[in-house]
């Protein structure tokens, strides 16, 4: 019989024992009726005792909650060797992705890095080392998470403010006085702010939290592979993605110069680049440059000479 709780091969075959068929109580399922009763438990101490990737068992094994004193020497007995993964499954964990993805609110603050189509980094476009970017994305569902948790104390919340607006609205139609319907009236303006600042209460699946909780601990913690893993699944959603603008929009906003005043092309392409750096890093120089030049040359005619180089007249650059 294998102790479950000192197992640390990677795997484990234990020979049949004679007592496998006896019980407690007489009772034939004894032993099934006490796996299944186990079967969580006994999940997570083998998750808990396993160091390697995946675990093959077979044999007779002691469960948790199995009487000392029990003439039942074996909890269970595993005929055939199961694998025991060491991280969420992929489906589990871009299920759990999406989720966070549409509860993005729930955090209380936007996401700390998004996916510029070629790395990581800040909203803003800015660069940081992989571990914060780990550390910052697991905290962001970790936040995710608590919101939900405490999505049912927001119901209760809405549900008397709402009882009080509607007293308030109650009295305000039935007083006589005007002073007392304006200030009943007033009480009612206020609370009803106060309910469209609630969040909208939301009914979220105990697995699914459990799983954004696996998926923000794997991301904190596990390998870097892993987590560039649970990163690019992330990446697969809009809520994980830089806002990617047509060059076209940025040119919009560009305001008009008198018709003396020029510009070179590299000065719009380093103003293109400092309003917009996530989209001037996924474009690319050669792109970008090709897509934002085209635009300018729609609004402000094409290229010229001016002076040795090559720019449009009449452009005014934002500050």
């Amino acid at each position: 019989m294998v102790d479950l709780l000192s197992y640390r091969e990677p795997r484990c075959h234990v020979p049949r024992s004679s007592g496998a068929s006896s019980d407690r109580g007489g009772s034939p399922h004894a032993t099934q009726d006490l796996l299944t009763q186990n079967r969580h438990q006994y999940a997570l101490h083998l998750h808990r005792c396993t160091k390697s990737p995946a675990l093959q068992l077979r044999g007779a094994f002691r469960l948790p909650g199995h009487p000392s004193d029990s003439p039942l020497h074996e909890s269970a007995r595993l005929v055939k060797g199961f694998w025991v993964s060491k991280y969420i499954a992929d489906a589990s964990a871009r299920s759990a992705l999406e989720a966070a993805a549409g509860y993005a609110d729930r955090a209380g603050v936007p996401v700390p890095f998004v996916w510029s189509g070629a790395q990581w980094t800040t909203p803003g476009g800015e660069w940081r080392d992989w571990p914060l970017i780990r550390r910052g994305m697991g905290e962001w569902l970790r936040a995710v998470v608590a919101g939900l948790d405490a999505a049912g104390s927001d119901g209760e919340r809405r549900e008397e403010v709402q009882r009080h607006m509607r007293d308030a609205r109650f009295a305000a139609f039935h007083a006589i006085d005007p002073d007392d319907k304006q200030w009943h009236t007033d009480v009612a303006e206020g609370l009803a702010r106060d309910l469209a600042a609630i969040p909208a209460p939301v009914h979220a699946a105990p697995s699914l939290v459990r799983d954004l909780r696996s998926v923000a601990s794997e991301i904190e913690s596990a390998s870097d592979a892993r987590a560039t893993q649970l990163l690019s699944l992330a990446s697969q959603f809009e809520a994980f993605r830089a806002p990617l603008n047509d060059p076209a929009s940025w040119v919009r906003n560009l305001g008009a110069a008198p018709y003396g005043t020029h510009v070179r092309t590299s000065a719009v392409w380093e103003a293109f680049a400092t309003a917009e750096p996530v989209l001037a890093r996924s474009l690319g120089t050669v792109t970008g440059k090709r897509a934002l030049f085209a635009a300018m040359d729609v609004r402000f005619g094409a290229r010229r000479k001016l002076s040795g180089y090559e720019g449009w007249r009449g452009v005014a650059l934002s500050e």
